[in-house]
């Protein structure tokens, strides 16, 4: 596949410079879709890529590009490289949104597309993209669908956002989302995660932190859990993200026995980092546990299996999407939305029926990680299944 084109300048009063110009023609031989968006944090960014998955096993040879208003961190960087398979070109800062008139220029001044998947559910915003985005086909995200020139029967609109996404795919092909799979990581970032965490033990994550406190199971469940785990003779390994340093030091104390591969660094790849030195860990890990947050849907996207814990936000609408995964809800042991209730027997009880879970799934189907997937299992994820 040909490398990707990143358009990254500001809009001028009409939009990027040349947009229509930054966009190369499709050159799969497969139908050209766009999918539009407000903008992307890294965890909706990641969030989406089963999407493109789906998107490119449903129309083999197409060319997908990503317009997004404001700004995305699909745009650059390791991420950019890790979803180039998927995505085959970005443009941000589109400008499609507001003010109405230049949006609505910007709009036509972007080549035709085949498809158009309209991720937003800003009604102006949809309706402003359907009448000036020229297109043979479009489908939103609108309540009913609505807008959408797909006339065959429609599937329920569901509370997940990326079910929501499954639904569009569906809707426009007439047939289930295929969507699983793994990120196909490059060799550096595999070398790297094998020198971190070499074959041998049993390797189970933990991801202590969140983007809001509120969302966080207590640090010293945590360590609870750590220790416990390595009673049971597995391989405590915390994820510890870019800001959340202060955990480190009380960590270390509680559990001396815990790998912390992304601050203890020894191996010779030190380019290999953040997002992408994740999903490589990632792979190496058995089971892994998460608050709600944006490591989870990272590691979905490695295959990892989930234990990801709930208390105020609804596994719904954010359950991480990878199969297996078990969700726990502080509401379910009478505790609120309180993330202290939720105990570390039934967290240390999840983790161990995932591992056993996974071990068969794999022995049964294979577990080739692949960018367009050969051997998946078909069950459907467990929002799809309520």
């Amino acid at each position: 596949m040909a490398d990707a084109a990143v358009a990254e300048r500001p809009a001028g009063p009409d939009g990027p410079a040349g947009a229509a110009a930054d966009i190369p023609p499709a050159t799969g031989g497969g139908p050209t879709i766009a999918v539009l968006d407000s903008q992307e944090s890294l965890g909706i960014g990641i969030w989406k890529v089963p999407f493109y998955r789906a998107l490119k096993r449903a129309y083999p040879g197409c060319t997908i590009t990503l317009i997004v208003a404001k700004r995305t961190l699909m745009a650059g960087g390791g991420l950019r490289a890790l979803t180039a398979p998927y995505v085959d070109h970005v443009v941000e800062q589109a400008g499609i949104e507001k003010p109405l008139g230049a949006a609505a220029r910007r709009l036509r001044a972007l080549p035709r597309y085949d498809l158009v998947f309209d991720a937003r559910t800003k009604v102006l915003r949809v309706i402003w993209a359907r009448l000036f985005l020229r297109h043979g086909a479009f489908v939103s995200m609108l309540p009913g669908w609505w807008l959408s020139t797909r006339r065959r029967a429609r599937p329920a609109r569901s509370r997940h956002w990326v079910d929501r996404l499954m639904a569009m795919v569906e809707l426009a092909t007439g047939a289930p989302a295929d969507w699983r799979g793994r990120i196909a990581l490059p060799e550096d970032v595999r070398a790297a995660a094998a020198h971190l965490l070499p074959d041998g033990p049993v390797y189970v994550g933990l991801a202590p932190g969140a983007a809001g406190a509120y969302k966080v199971w207590p640090l010293d469940r945590f360590a609870d859990l750590a220790r416990r785990l390595t009673a049971a003779g597995r391989q405590p390994v915390f994820l510890i993200g870019p800001n959340e340093g202060e955990m480190v030091a009380p960590l270390r104390a509680a559990v001396p026995g815990a790998l912390f591969p992304e601050i203890d660094r020894d191996d010779p790849h030190p380019e290999v980092r953040g997002p992408a030195l994740a999903l490589g860990l990632g792979e190496r890990l058995s089971a892994a546990v998460c608050n709600c947050t944006g490591i989870g849907h990272l590691l979905a996207n490695a295959g990892t299996p989930l234990v990801s814990l709930f208390g105020p936000t609804d596994p719904r609408r954010f359950l991480p999407w990878v199969e297996p995964v078990r969700a726990l809800r502080a509401q379910d042991f009478g505790g609120g939305e309180a993330m202290e209730a939720i105990p570390v027997d039934a967290v240390a009880e999840a983790v161990e029926a995932l591992i056993a879970q996974a071990a068969r799934t794999a022995a049964a189907a294979g577990d080739a990680p692949d960018a367009v997937g050969t051997d998946r299992p078909r069950a459907p994820h467990p929002v799809q299944a309520r």
